[in-house]
């Protein structure tokens, strides 16, 4: 999904910086967790709310109020079905704005109140039972993929040469709160090279990849909007050892820019791929590793070949980032067109008494000839005359399938008389309304204007008038 950024925007900053801050300083308590009460929907509500804000929508206020009853009907779903599922807020992040976005009331002024009740009611039903649906959905996927995880680890890749396969699985399911599933495995068997090959490999992604995909956004934005992404790169490098700030940062990729969390997951298989192949120094890696902080202490930063691959990591991120936005921009330029998600919209009993006769209007100019032929245009109870340049270029077969015709000449002007079978008078403002919107003037009477000449003005008796004197010829 392509979204706009504003300065609204900036709102989304708040919820990954608290997490990160209250990590830092010791406060996890402060965290989102999976008690269900409303405060601890608080950050995780604020952070969907940014999410919606930054949507290019015509009803703002729709994306509001759907995201939040989206939000909390998803937030309080998974609690009850899955109440060992602590970061089941994440999902909720996700999908709340997620279903206001694809579903939306018609939003045009000009319906009367019913029409536009009446849509925002059968949308907002529509919007609650996609939620539902997604809820469901979500929680079957976090009830079967435990035991898929475990059946695949048993049977088909047991052999470590395929683990990477895991810190891909890894990876998705962090992004939703749920990754400690891959976890559980690696603390299992956690002093093996396999396991510290999968720690290195997970900070290096999430230290350096994150971080340098934000900076390639920096680069490729206009300069209103890069500060918004260097505020996001310099908390991307702060929040790296926190693990629902990382979660949040990249669900953030996921709304902003899909392809690059495409692109992210990409690289990811090949650093896991050629991080399984090296033997990393030992981590003293604990049971929190990113579940939801992590401890920098217990990685080696002095081991070379960390520390290459967090500088391959950044490298290969941020170039294939600049590269997809650089050709995204080309697409954008080439085309016009912005690649954006487009919602259903409900348009219930919107055109009650509010018709749009558009279309027909283009026909009938069409039929006359065009504004190229046509000199003047008026209204004289339900009929529309037109003064043309040429009867030649008037389709009078087609119009008299729309209305009565008729035509006549009148001081050497050619002149044609069509009435419509109903709504003259809005087919002729829409006639006039499209002339103006082209700078044309169909509608002004035009008349001859005579010479000045003082003898036909009221002022006449103010002047005086003198005789002309002859001078007689001397000779």
């Amino acid at each position: 999904m392509q979204v706009e950024i504003s300065n609204r925007s900036l709102l989304v900053l708040f919820p990954i910086l608290f997490c990160t801050i209250a990590q830092l300083t010791g406060a996890g308590n402060l965290l989102p967790n999976g008690s269900g009460s409303l405060l601890s929907s608080i950050i995780p509500w604020i952070f969907s709310l940014s999410l919606a804000s930054l949507v290019p929508s015509n009803n703002r206020s729709w994306m509001l109020i759907g995201s939040t009853a989206s939000f909390f009907l998803i937030f309080y779903v998974l609690h009850l079905i899955h109440k060992d599922y602590t970061y089941f807020s994440l999902v909720a992040v996700f999908l709340g704005p997620l279903s206001a976005t694809m579903i939306h009331p018609h939003s045009r002024r000009k319906i009367n109140r019913k029409a536009r009740i009446m849509n925002l009611i059968i949308t907002f039903i529509f919007m609650i039972t996609l939620s539902f649906i997604l809820c469901l959905l979500a929680a079957a996927l976090y009830t079967n993929i435990q035991e898929w995880i475990n059946n695949l680890y048993l049977s088909s890749i047991y052999n470590d040469s395929y683990s990477f396969i895991y810190g891909i699985i890894y990876q998705f399911c962090a992004t939703f709160g749920f990754g400690g599933f891959i976890l559980e495995i690696r603390h299992l068997i956690d002093t093996t090279s396999v396991s510290q090959s999968f720690y290195s490999t997970t900070t290096a992604l999430y230290t350096a990849g994150i971080p340098a995909i934000f900076l390639a956004l920096v680069k490729e934005q206009p300069k209103k909007r890069r500060l918004f992404y260097l505020l996001l790169t310099i908390l991307a490098f702060i929040s790296s050892t926190t693990g629902y700030s990382i979660s949040l940062l990249l669900i953030l990729f996921l709304w902003l820019q899909p392809s690059l969390f495409g692109i992210y997951i990409i690289t990811g298989i090949f650093f896991y791929i050629v991080g399984y192949q090296i033997h990393f120094a030992p981590q003293e890696i604990t049971k929190s590793f990113y579940n939801p902080d992590f401890d920098f202490s217990k990685i080696n930063f002095s081991d070379y070949k960390f520390d290459l691959l967090s500088l391959a990591v950044f490298i290969v991120n941020y170039s294939s980032s600049v590269i997809v936005l650089k050709e995204k921009q080309k697409y954008t330029q080439n085309t016009g067109q912005v690649i954006r998600v487009k919602p259903l919209v409900i348009d219930i009993l919107s055109d009650i008494g509010t018709q749009d006769y558009s279309l027909s209007m283009v026909n009938i100019i069409k039929n006359v000839g065009g504004f190229d032929n046509i000199l003047h245009v008026s209204l004289q109870e339900n009929t529309i005359n037109f003064t043309v340049m040429d009867y030649q270029e008037v389709n009078f077969t087609e119009l008299q399938k729309m209305g009565t015709t008729s035509s006549y000449v009148d001081n050497f002007m050619q002149h044609i008389s069509f009435t419509p079978r109903s709504c003259s008078t809005e087919l002729y403002n829409k006639i006039i309304e499209l002339a103006e919107f082209n700078l044309l003037d169909v509608s002004s009477e035009y008349h001859e204007i005579e010479p000045y000449s003082i003898e036909k003005s009221k002022f006449k008796n103010l002047y005086n008038t003198k005789e002309e004197i002859h001078a007689m010829d001397s000779n």
